[in-house]
């Protein structure tokens, strides 16, 4: 299974899940003072600091752990186990992240009706009653999204890994050193979007304040919907 044979993996995106939790649960007044207070600012940006540091520690136990011919560079036949975990964790990743994503840009649009219309407004109170019905909706929908790319990877493997390693291996020498690898699994770096792309996957969640939501653009995932509303993910 992805989690026994990735633990590093599971753990980093367990970090990036804790980093989508704390940015939905502020809202729109926390990140307009984050934004533009300065003692803020530099507190949220130590904190990213942090996160970034906690991740970059991972992503270096995950390159060890995939370096299984001890060479301390990750070969084109270690690359393509690492990228399938990859692919596999992330997709898990989004199956709980997703449900977090929707509800927080519903919320907000709600918060944003009620400031025009008031709080009474009937249009906002019947848009907080059917809020559980968009989210479960918007969750599915993200699931059948998920499928279809984590099939398509697996599908096209083969170009997939080699696009991917295309873009980490910045020198162009046949391997991947660890320093390319954590450039590309550093959130808000450029190289990552790149390689999630390349994978077929979608954006990461950013850390900025400046992104004003609490993931990256649209959500994929896997899992079940549970009569509650919440994903129980499934790993591949």
């Amino acid at each position: 299974m992805a989690a026994l044979s990735a633990p590093y993996l599971k753990e980093y995106f367990e970090v990036i899940k804790d980093m989508v939790d704390g940015l939905a649960s502020m809202d729109m007044g926390q990140m307009m003072a984050m934004a533009f207070d300065p003692e803020l600012k530099k507190e949220f940006e130590k904190k990213t600091e942090d996160r970034n540091a906690q991740l970059k520690e991972l992503v270096t136990k995950s390159f060890k752990h995939h370096d299984t011919k001890d060479t301390n560079v990750l070969d084109k036949e270690e690359a393509t186990v690492f990228f399938a975990h990859l692919v596999d964790e992330q997709t898990c990743f989004i199956a709980a992240v997703a449900q977090i994503a929707i509800k927080k840009s519903i919320e907000m649009g709600i918060q944003m009706m009620a400031g025009f219309m008031g709080e009474d407004s009937a249009d906002v109170q019947e848009a907080k009653k059917t809020m559980g019905k968009e989210v479960e909706k918007g969750v599915k929908e993200a699931k059948e999204n998920a499928q279809k790319a984590h099939e398509d990877y697996k599908k096209n493997k083969v170009d997939r890994d080699a696009a991917a390693f295309k873009v980490i291996d910045v020198n162009n020498d046949g391997t991947i050193q660890l320093e390319e690898l954590i450039a590309a699994m550093t959130p808000d770096n450029p190289k990552m979007n790149a390689l999630m792309a390349a994978l077929g996957i979608t954006e990461m969640p950013t850390s900025g304040a400046e992104s004003g939501g609490a993931g990256g653009g649209n959500v994929r995932m896997t899992g079940d919907v549970q009569a509650d509303g919440n994903v129980e993910c499934k790993q591949q």
